[in-house]
Order: C-alpha cells, then structure tokens, then sequence
C-alpha cells in the first residue's frame, strides 16, 4: 500500500463502467482531487472509456461482465486498497463537498458508519442551471462508506450492513435517466430481474423495480401489467421497509398519471391505516384526492376533500416527517398551506 492509501482516512473513488466515454471524464474529474485514489472496473466497454479514465490517472481492471451488478461491484471493490470507498456510477458527478473527503470520514475513525450523499436527478447535465439544480428531487443513498463491505442482489444492488447511517454534505448530479441512456437500462435490468424474481417471488421491491423499469418505456399498452406489479410491491413489502412509503408515492403517482382513482385510493387508505406515511406521501395522496374530487363523480366529493384536507394540515404542521429518502427540494409544507387554503375553498363551494 503507498503512502496515498496508508493513512486511516484515505478515501479511493470507485466507478464501475462500460462505455461510458459520454460521462467518465465529468465523473472521475469531478472527485479525483477530493480522493486518494481513483478506481475503475470496466466490464467490456468497446469506446474509449479505459483510455480516458487511464488518462485521468485512474488505475483501470477490466472483467468480462458477470451479468450480476453485486458481483461486479464486489470485483471492483476488491481493488480498493484505502479504508474507505465512495462509490459512484459513471453518469454521476459531485457537485458539492467538503475540499477532502478524508475530512468527513475522520467522524469515524474505527469505521464504524456510512454516509449517505444527495443526489439530484437531473436531465440535460451540460446545460443545467441552477434553477434546474434547486428544483431537482434529490435522492439519499450509501455511498461514501468503508471498503471492506460487499453487495448483494444482481440488480438493483444493495449494500449489506448494519451501521449508523449518517447524511454527508456531499452532492451529487445524475444524469443517467436521460431517453438515451434510459433506453439503455431497461433493455439491460429488466431481464436480470425477472430472473431474480423467479427465485425471489415474494421479494416486493423487485415488483416495484419492473413496474419504473416498464413505466419508462412509456408504452399505454403496459399500463395493466405496471398497475398489477406496483399492486403486488405495495402488498408483498414490510410495512416497516424503508423503501415502503417511495413505492406507495411511486404506485400513486402512477395511478394518477392513468386516472386510476379507485386503485390510487386503495393505496392511500391502506398505506395509510398501516403506518405508512411521510410528508411527501402524505401530500402526494391529499393532491391525488383533490384530483379524484374534480375529476370523477362516482365517490361523494365532500368526504375526499375532507380527507385531503386533513392530509394537507399535518404536512402543513409538519406532523408528518420528511422521507428519510427521497425528498423534494422543495418546500413540501408552503405547498400544502397553499393547498390547504384552495380546499378549503372547494369544500365552502360544495
């Protein structure tokens, strides 16, 4: 080990990719000076992403895809010769932190935590403002973490751990959901996870994963069996799943989009009598009964805005917390005071 990686805060910027010479560069030019290292697995590229990340003075493996994100991750991990590890994708850019990384792991010098980073979803990268980045749903996730802990699942990977999470001011852009690269993933992770699910077919984030994988290809005729699997995610995960009330938002937004009411209003009744909630659920679902309220006759209309109208007073005094995951740059409680006062004035015109 040299001396760059000898030292008990050293921090090693790892990236595993292929063809990506649209992006590396931002990539690995974005964190190179906040590291000690830089790390790249590369599992088959056919562009010139080896030869640019070598040029930025990555050190550069490169595998033949194991069709197993878990696997290749762990691969690529197992290079890594610092204690710590910030694991970025190729489509990912910092865009905020501390001068030296070394500076916010030095918080636990027995590595005993990870830090979670922001990451805002942002389209159109070279051209965002910073409009564009104020207004972006940021997403937290584990990525600033010690080296020795591997991943499980072929897709959709998670890290396997039982340490205190704690929120970093690292912020990330993502860009990787623009049409082109979309297109790209979902021809490459749907196979994987129905594979998976054939082993795993009470695992409910995995019907969850296939139903945004469908729902990008943005095709009417897939509606059916996208409602089908979101129906099957919100019934077959814990309700105590961290990931629980994004899927319920995810389902409801869905439901919207297609004017489902009587499914979208499913969701919302048993999510919520299950303890399922957040501020963004909760606004989400009052907007989504407001929604139903003035768009369908069926359902008596005084009792949906009364309903949304409570939804909107705990996110207006902040009875309801903030998703512990994926939040809105937003000021989610200005919004349903705003929403709260137009409801109130639908149920006076009743």
């Amino acid at each position: 080990m040299n001396s760059a990686s000898s030292h008990d805060n050293a921090v090693t910027l790892f990236v595993m990719a292929k063809n990506e010479e649209r992006c590396i560069e931002r990539c690995i030019s974005s964190a190179a000076a906040l590291v000690d290292e830089v790390v790249i697995l590369d599992t088959g590229s056919q562009d010139n992403t080896v030869e640019l990340a070598r040029g930025l003075g990555a050190t550069v493996h490169v595998t033949e895809w194991p069709n197993d994100f878990a696997k290749a991750r762990n691969l690529g991990l197992s290079f890594v010769r610092t204690p710590w590890v910030l694991s970025l994708d190729a489509d990912e850019w910092v865009i905020n932190a501390p001068d030296k990384l070394s500076s916010v792991v030095s918080a636990s010098p027995r590595c005993d935590r990870i830090f979670d980073v922001g990451m805002l979803m942002i389209r159109h990268s070279d051209t965002a403002s910073q409009a564009d980045l104020e207004g972006a749903s940021r997403l937290w996730a584990p990525r600033l973490f010690p080296s020795h802990l591997r991943y499980t699942h072929p897709v959709h990977e998670v890290l396997v751990h039982s340490l205190k999470v704690e929120r970093s001011s690292i912020l990330l852009g993502h860009d990787g959901y623009e049409e082109e690269q979309r297109e790209h993933k979902i021809g490459r992770n749907l196979p994987l996870l129905f594979e998976r699910l054939k082993t795993t077919p009470e695992d409910g984030l995995l019907y969850y994963y296939i139903a945004q994988e469908l729902r990008a290809q943005a095709v009417p005729e897939l509606n059916p069996e996208i409602k089908n699997c979101f129906l099957e995610s919100v019934s077959k995960m814990s309700d105590g799943h961290h990931l629980k009330e994004v899927v319920c938002r995810e389902a409801i937004s869905f439901f919207a989009a297609t004017r489902d009411y009587d499914t979208g209003i499913k969701v919302i009744f048993e999510s919520f009598s299950k303890g399922v909630r957040s501020a963004e659920l909760s606004y989400l679902a009052a907007s989504f009964l407001v929604n139903c309220a003035r768009n369908q006759t069926r359902i008596d209309k005084s009792l949906l805005l009364s309903v949304a109208e409570k939804m909107f007073i705990r996110v207006a005094t902040e009875s309801d917390l903030q998703s512990r995951v994926f939040v809105a740059e937003q000021d989610t409680k200005l919004m349903a005071e705003r929403s709260l006062k137009a409801t109130r004035a639908m149920i006076s015109a009743l």
